[in-house]
C-alpha cells in the first residue's frame, strides 16, 4: 500500500456529532463546531509538507473562535487501508492526536489497536489482524493495524494501553483481551499501562511462541 498523506485527505471529512473538518479538494479547509452556546464556522487552506498537515484559518465566525481561528500542524501517518494516526503539535488543533478509521472519504476518531511482534510471522499476524477487525464489525469502536516495529523477543502475548487518554484506551484494552481469549490459540494475553506518548491506544505484543493451529 502507498498512499500518501495528501490522497488520505484530499476530499475527506472528518468528526463526530459536535465538530468536523474538511479537507476540500483545491487545499480549501472548513471547521465547524456545534454547542450550546452556538455554530462556530471556520475557513481557510491547507496543505502537506511530506508528513505534515498545515492549517490556516483566514475567516472565522461563532462562539469557539479562540480556538477555532488558531492555525494548527499535526503530523500524519497512513498506517493501512484504513487506519491513519495523526500527532497534533497544538492543543488547540480541530483533529486531536490519536487513531482514525477512514472509509469513503470520511474518517472518525476511534481505538487504534497496534500489532507488533519480534518474530512478526505473516500468518500470525495477518490471523489475528482479520480475527479483531471481524470481531469489530459490529461494535464500531476500533481500528486494526500491523505495526512496523520490532519489538523485543517475548513468549506470550501482551496487551498494552497507552496513558494518553488513560480510561477509553484501558476500556479497549480490556475489550481486546476478552477477544483474544476467545481465540484461543493465541494464548491468554497479560495485561498492563504503557506510555503516554503513544499515538495507539493499545498495542498488541504477539508472543513468539503463537502459531496458528493446522488446519485453520
Amino acid at each position: 500500500m502507498a498512499i500518501s498523506v495528501h490522497d488520505y485527505l484530499n476530499g475527506a471529512e472528518i468528526g463526530d456529532e459536535t465538530q468536523f473538518v474538511v479537507f476540500r479538494t483545491g487545499g480549501t479547509y472548513y471547521a465547524e463546531r456545534k454547542e450550546r452556546s452556538g455554530r462556530t464556522k471556520a475557513k481557510g487552506k491547507w496543505t502537506i509538507r511530506g508528513d505534515r498537515l498545515e492549517v490556516k484559518v483566514a475567516s472565522c465566525q461563532g462562539p469557539s473562535c479562540a480556538t477555532l481561528a488558531k492555525p494548527w500542524t499535526a503530523a500524519v501517518e497512513v498506517r493501512a487501508e484504513r487506519a491513519m494516526t495523526v500527532k497534533a503539535a497544538d492543543a488547540h488543533a480541530a483533529l486531536p492526536s490519536g487513531s482514525y478509521y477512514c472509509a469513503r472519504q470520511g474518517c472518525e476518531k476511534r481505538i487504534g489497536v497496534e500489532l507488533v511482534s519480534y518474530s512478526q510471522r505473516t500468518d500470525v499476524m495477518k490471523r489475528v489482524l482479520e480475527f479483531l477487525i471481524d470481531k469489530n464489525r459490529s461494535r464500531e469502536v476500533t481500528v486494526v493495524w500491523i505495526g512496523q516495529e520490532r519489538t523485543a523477543p517475548q513468549q506470550g502475548t501482551q496487551v498494552i494501553w497507552c496513558g494518553r487518554e488513560n480510561e477509553r484506551a484501558k476500556r479497549g484494552a480490556d475489550l481486546v483481551m476478552l477477544d483474544l481469549r476467545e481465540l484461543g490459540w493465541a494464548g491468554r494475553p497479560r495485561l498492563s499501562q504503557g506510555p503516554s506518548d503513544c499515538l495507539y491506544d493499545v498495542r498488541v505484543v504477539v508472543g513468539d511462541d503463537v502459531r496458528v493451529p493446522p488446519g485453520r
